[in-house]
């Protein structure tokens, strides 16, 4: 479907199971302005903007998601969005980046301007990776500024990361 703004505007919604967005023309695929949003099993690509926005002083839980080949970022979170991305009781299991398939700047870009830890268990990068399949072994490619830049991860000042289980990708 194209759209020519946002997507999906997830305002202390949920969403699950077998979503699919892309070719969003201007905005996001999908949006989380406010309120307390838990998305499962969405596939944000080739969207022209993020495939993924948490703004404000939003709250979101991501499960088992693909947000890559976005011509801006897979997830960018701003403002005073706390994010839930997986935890070793609760795996995320999303998808934030591939080698092939990547996002135009990053996989997931964080900055949020309140202090925030982020766990990304069982979250999949691209790292570099040219061989086949997913391997256990490797780093995402991190930078650390405060404008999202080419990587699969974007590090705001004050930002931590925790639980970083995470898997490289072809």
């Amino acid at each position: 479907v194209d759209f020519q703004g946002t997507g999906i505007s997830c305002a202390g919604c949920s969403i699950v199971g077998n979503v699919q967005v892309t070719g969003t023309l201007l905005g996001p695929g999908v949006l989380v302005p406010s309120g307390s949003a838990s998305i499962t099993g969405l596939r944000s690509t080739g969207n022209h903007g993020d495939g993924l926005r948490c703004d404000g002083s939003s709250s979101l839980k991501l499960r088992d998601s693909i947000l890559d080949g976005n011509a801006r970022n897979g997830l960018l979170a701003t403002d005073r969005c706390a994010l839930d991305l997986g935890t070793g009781i609760d795996p995320g299991g999303n998808e934030l980046n591939r080698t092939t398939a990547k996002n135009g700047l990053s996989g997931l870009c964080l900055l949020q301007t309140s202090a925030a830890a982020v766990s990304l268990s069982s979250s999949i990068f691209g790292c570099g990776y040219a061989g086949a399949g997913c391997v256990t072994s490797g780093t995402p490619v991190t930078l650390s500024s405060s404008t999202c830049q080419p990587a699969d991860l974007t590090v705001g000042p004050g930002i931590t990361l925790s639980d970083a289980a995470w898997q490289c990708c072809d």
